[in-house]
């Protein structure tokens, strides 16, 4: 299941911000690289619940999954003549399983304490293994690629929004002007069943992964991102700007750092009207060919991370 030493190797960064017209940050971002896990789940409802329902979805799932990955991977060993569609659908159907137990948590939870009534959160979840990605979301938090110089959405909102632009009742353009753009169609917490989509998609060596909150893209533009991600934003461009890093090998950890540090900063120069938070995974083969796997792909541990 998850990559090992002698595949692919990564190197993650992040950066989350309150924003200007916030007084809290509803939004918990985690990053586990041991078990190729990275997510963002940004909460929604009164006083400090969405911070809650954000929190204990991040919890609940670093926990669950960082057991069922290691079950997961002893399975993979003693079963090497099981298929990959099989080992695909004993993933998905993990996933779904744990989605409905997070779900289940934070709606007993809310059931609980008359202040977290009506919390919930948006997801966006990347799960690298051997050969391919996991994405997981509920919500408009967005997973996007960027590859061969090409930046891809690879999640749908679901948004009110969403739903308009595809009923052609609203262009992208007006959309972004809309007072119903933080009007999601399903969450964590809101509904008995929740509905994450759930697809694969193919490794390449050079990948750059992005995972973010509503607050990214609620203020840049796609073409602005992608100018962030490449580096044509500054007028001085230098060595540590992504286009010139990401061949076929694993960015550097400061570099992706900067780059995170950027598009939040970039999105708080506009104005800030909610939280934003960033998460980005670069996929490629380590630079020196002797590292060794306790050269770890960054200096993260299991960890949640949240900042107001």
């Amino acid at each position: 299941m998850p990559v090992s030493a002698e595949t692919l190797r990564y190197r993650y960064a992040h950066a989350t911000h309150r924003w200007l017209v916030r007084e809290q940050n509803e939004d918990a971002v985690a990053i586990a690289p041991e078990h190729g896990l990275a997510l963002i789940a940004d909460g929604m409802g009164g006083y400090n619940a969405g911070e809650v329902a954000s929190g204990l979805a991040v919890d609940f799932l670093l926990t669950h999954l960082a057991d069922d990955l290691g079950q997961l991977r002893r399975q993979d060993r003693s079963n090497r003549g099981r298929s990959e569609l099989s080992a695909q659908r004993m993933l998905h159907a993990l996933l779904r399983a744990r989605i409905d137990g997070v779900n289940e948590a934070i709606i007993d939870a809310a059931n609980r304490e008359p202040t977290f009534e009506g919390m919930g959160t948006t997801l966006a979840m990347l799960l690298f293994t051997d050969d391919a990605v996991t994405t997981v979301h509920l919500g408009d938090s967005r997973i996007y690629r960027m590859r061969d110089d090409v930046l891809s959405l690879l999640t749908r909102d679901h948004s009110l929004l969403q739903e308009q632009i595809d009923a052609g009742v609203l262009t992208p353009g007006e959309a972004r002007a809309s007072i119903n753009r933080n009007f999601v169609t399903r969450a964590l917490g809101v509904d008995v069943v929740a509905e994450p989509e759930i697809n694969e998609y193919d490794l390449r060596a050079g990948d750059l992964y992005l995972i973010c909150s509503d607050g990214l893209p609620d203020m840049l533009s796609d073409e602005q991102i992608f100018d962030l991600l490449r580096g044509d934003a500054d007028q001085d461009r230098d060595d540590d700007d992504i286009d010139r890093v990401v061949d076929d090998h694993v960015v550097d950890a400061t570099v992706l750092e900067g780059v995170a540090g950027k598009l939040v900063d970039a999105a708080n120069a506009l104005g800030g009207r909610d939280n934003v938070s960033v998460v980005l995974a670069s996929v490629g083969w380590e630079r020196d060919a002797g590292a060794r796997e306790d050269d770890a792909p960054n200096d993260l541990q299991d960890s949640t991370r949240r900042q107001a």
